[in-house]
């Protein structure tokens, strides 16, 4: 097993002390809770400019990609993501890749792939946003097929409420995903980063927008009680 510590030092070895502050502020490696730096938090740092501080990281990455291309070790694992991603449908949450990974890197955070990534573009992170959660993906191909997955299941689901809400969510799905000629894989893995679909309080799995799946304010959630309980309270 590696050690991925021990690999960014070995790629931090051209970069000088200046250069590595950059590069450990902006991608928040100085520790397994820092948090990345914007240019102009670390400008004010130095008393520089966040236009220097932007050329300082990207000379800093050109050297580092050298350094990337050259490591056996970081070789590998970049292309066991690439690999692993291929195998789910070109997409995979975030904690799910990072703990294929980590059990070959120990130590593997989220920042310390980022910085790889960024110094390589080997593969992709999607930051969470209103429709998804935060993913990896392999190119644009693999981003845009997620997406047609998941806006043409929530098509497919929508007139179908009723007997979604009636327990048929699992076997709707899977009538999706046979007719359309998905693969089960990929669309386990496209099902997996949508926030369109949720499970409510009492297990039940639809789209997020209904209010019996993801009820938004307190009315919501006594309707839903009540709806579960079939009687007044």
């Amino acid at each position: 097993m590696g050690t991925i510590n021990k690999v960014l030092n070995l790629i931090f070895e051209d970069l000088n002390p200046r250069q590595k502050e950059v590069i450990v502020g902006r991608f928040g490696l100085g520790n397994p809770t820092a948090e990345p730096q914007t240019l102009a938090a670390i400008g004010d740092k130095y008393g520089i400019t966040r236009e220097r501080i932007r050329q300082i990281e990207a000379g800093s990455l050109k050297l580092i990609s050298r350094k990337i291309a050259a490591n056996k070790e970081c070789q590998n694992l970049l292309n066991k993501g690439k690999k692993y991603l291929e195998t789910v449908g070109g997409v995979a949450k975030e904690n799910t890749l990072l703990v294929n990974l980590a059990a070959s890197f120990e130590g593997l955070t989220k920042n310390q792939l980022s910085l790889l990534l960024e110094a390589t573009g080997a593969f992709n992170l999607h930051d969470e946003d209103p429709g998804f959660a935060s993913f990896y993906y392999l190119d644009k191909k693999s981003l845009e097929a997620a997406a047609r997955f998941v806006s043409q299941l929530v098509k497919f689901l929508k007139p179908q409420k009723s007997a979604v809400l009636a327990g048929s969510y699992a076997d709707l799905v899977a009538k999706f995903i046979a007719s359309n000629k998905f693969s089960s894989a990929h669309a386990k893995s496209y099902l997996t980063i949508t926030k369109k679909i949720h499970s409510n309080p009492f297990g039940e799995i639809g789209l997020t927008e209904w209010p019996e799946i993801k009820p938004l304010n307190i009315r919501d959630r006594i309707y839903l009680v009540l709806k579960k309980e079939g009687k007044p309270l």
